[in-house]
């Protein structure tokens, strides 16, 4: 009974000798991948063999037919890819990869034959790996042929380990969809595998300026893999021209005006943050059209590369995303924006766009597949021009302190057409120069410390300031020494660009005096119209003290982006605001015969404003 269940199973019981003794039988069964079936078919066939009593016959062709498969095996390690002008030449073992496609043959077990299984209907080569030295993430630069044409794109690793991943490439062209994704990503990985030490292995990076390896892109063996859209930029951190005559004309350009000699400076400052571990800061230039503050820009990026606006001056219109991510990708090298009034509609003030971009790092962002982006850091100086200043004078302390601002309404340069042609054909060399001299960190530090503490001796302003105008000074000194052999800005200069120390307090309270005064017919006990408060007058009609109802000075202090809370402790201390006797920042005032809650503000002597009575009648 067993036997013949056997005999049941066995799917080569009615073979004859004929087909029992065919290579391409044995070679279908020996190439099945799972060693339990391929072991369950030949002890059907040798079964087999003994009924018809060949069973000798049918082990001399199996032996010839298992040599055969080895050497077909070794011959397979050096099979290649055969694609009409292929980037590269691979081992492609189990494929056969040609002009028409990625192909792989494969055993049916039903059919009993070789067939040949369509991995990819154009070539597709792994042709460079990239090791990102910042994060270790490697990539795959992956080369397909198409619409007669090599094409490029590159992946992430886990991109190309993922079925569901891997479905995004088919956004940049490769025939790839959910029939053939896991074909093609075995492909990949067993090309990549066999061919480690063909396919090309380089260092990646995705921003400019230090690494532990030196200074991108000063130095050799490193190839850029950030945004697509900011490779142009890499490229234009280059050499063009005749660097002597680039030095004369700085020179004379520097010599001849205090305010471009401090532009420039700042430019060579921004790669020193890093290394003093300062906080990133911002040079804005402003003042009125036609004073040369395009140009001022040109000149400062004409150290680094291609000073053209649109190239490494940038004329933006972006969001605070888009200014983090330009931010990370100069990293080092200064950012310089002309026309930063271009970008005003975007924001309600710059205030927070400061805070950004001086913190030097962006803001932690999920991912699509619920993960956390790597956070964007930077270490640069912004350079940036306008009409009007960045700050506003509502703006806090510690906004002030982040930028260094100069008017200029002279002309700060003549010819500026003929310089900018100039500085077009000749740009580039003075920024790898300054980082091949660069001292080692102990003397920046130091030498930095030495000119803080001269600069604190004069100015009492922030340690953001004074850090900031110091880096500058150093900046141009290394800058005077190694390239332009000239006199360096001196101590005295630096002080000039201080912001003027005033208390926040006082600046806050000045504003909301001018809002007193623009408003102050709704300051009257008999108003019948808006009413926004009260004011009491000296003997001579000199206002003694004003009084605001909370709600109407909140809104104003709001529309200036200016909390009350957070400020209203600096106002008392200042001598400018009112408590009452349970140290409430409102006190109850008599208007109108009603006693009402208000905010009271002192009048200070230099805000004065003689009040006629007639004028303002009570």
């Amino acid at each position: 009974m067993e036997e013949n269940e056997n005999e049941n199973r066995n799917i080569y019981r009615d073979y004859s000798e004929h087909e029992l003794l065919n290579e391409e039988l044995i070679k279908g069964i020996l190439e099945i991948p799972s060693a339990q079936i391929r072991e369950h078919f030949l002890y059907q066939i040798e079964c087999r063999a003994k009924e018809l009593k060949i069973a000798n016959n049918f082990k001399r062709l199996f032996k010839t037919v298992q040599a055969d498969l080895v050497q077909a095996e070794k011959q397979k390690e050096s099979l290649e890819t055969s694609i009409t002008n292929q980037p590269v030449k691979l081992k492609c073992k189990n494929y056969i990869c040609n002009d028409f496609g990625i192909k792989k043959p494969e055993f049916d077990s039903v059919t009993m034959r070789t067939k040949e299984i369509l991995v990819c209907t154009h070539p597709l080569l792994p042709v460079e790996r990239l090791i990102n030295i910042d994060n270790n993430i490697e990539k795959v630069k992956l080369a397909f042929y198409k619409d007669k044409k090599w094409q490029y794109v590159i992946a992430e690793r886990n991109t190309l380990a993922s079925k569901n991943k891997i479905l995004q490439l088919a956004n940049t062209g490769i025939e790839i969809n959910e029939n053939n994704a896991k074909e093609i990503i075995t492909y990949i990985s067993e090309l990549i595998a066999i061919n480690l030490e063909t396919i090309p292995f380089n260092k990646a990076i995705t921003h400019l300026g230090w690494t532990e390896n030196g200074f991108v892109p000063y130095i050799e063996n490193f190839k850029f893999d950030g945004d697509r859209s900011f490779e142009s930029i890499y490229k234009d951190v280059k050499s063009k021209g005749d660097y002597e005559l680039w030095k004369e004309k700085l020179v004379e350009l520097r010599q001849s005006n205090q305010t471009l000699h401090f532009i420039v400076a700042t430019s060579f400052a921004s790669v020193l943050i890093e290394k003093l571990h300062i906080n990133p800061f911002i040079v804005h230039l402003w003042g009125k059209s036609g004073t040369g503050k395009s140009v001022a820009l040109i000149i400062a990026m004409s150290v680094w590369g291609n000073p053209k606006i649109g190239h490494l001056v940038k004329n933006l219109n972006s969001t605070n995303v888009g200014f983090e991510r330009l931010s990370a990708f100069f990293n080092n090298i200064p950012f310089a924006c002309d026309e930063l009034q271009a970008i005003k509609s975007k924001y309600n003030n710059f205030n927070e766009l400061i805070y950004t971009l001086t913190q030097g790092e962006g803001k932690s962002r999920g991912t699509a597949d619920g993960g956390i982006q790597e956070q964007l850091k930077w270490n640069c100086a912004f350079i940036t021009n306008g009409e009007e200043p960045i700050t506003l004078e509502s703006s806090k302390e510690g906004v002030k302190n982040r930028v260094i601002e100069i008017e200029e309404n002279e002309a700060i340069i003549e010819n500026g057409n003929q310089i900018v042609n100039f500085l077009l054909d000749n740009y580039g060399f003075a920024g790898k120069e300054f980082i091949e001299n660069i001292p080692g960190e102990d003397y920046l530090k130091e030498e930095h410390s030495r000119i803080c503490e001269e600069l604190k001796k004069e100015n009492s302003t922030s340690e953001k300031q004074i850090n900031t105008i110091s880096a500058i000074l150093l900046a141009d000194k290394l800058a005077s020494k190694y390239i332009f052999f000239d006199t360096p800005l001196t101590i005295e200069q630096g002080m000039k660009y201080f912001t003027k120390d005033i208390d926040e307090a006082e600046r806050i309270y000045n504003l909301i005096v001018d809002y007193f005064y623009q408003n102050i017919n709704k300051f009257n006990d008999n108003t019948t119209g808006e009413f926004w408060g009260t004011y009491d007058t000296n003997a001579d009609g000199s206002i003694e003290k004003f009084y605001f109802i909370p709600s109407v000075l909140r809104k104003f202090l709001s529309d200036n982006n200016i909390n009350f809370d957070g400020i209203k402790s600096k106002l008392f201390d200042g001598g400018y605001i009112e408590k009452d006797k349970h140290n409430k920042f409102s006190v109850n005032k008599k208007i109108n015969e009603r006693s009402v809650r208000t905010i009271s503000f002192y009048m200070k002597n230099d805000n004065q404003n003689q009040v006629q009575n007639d004028d303002f009648p009570f």
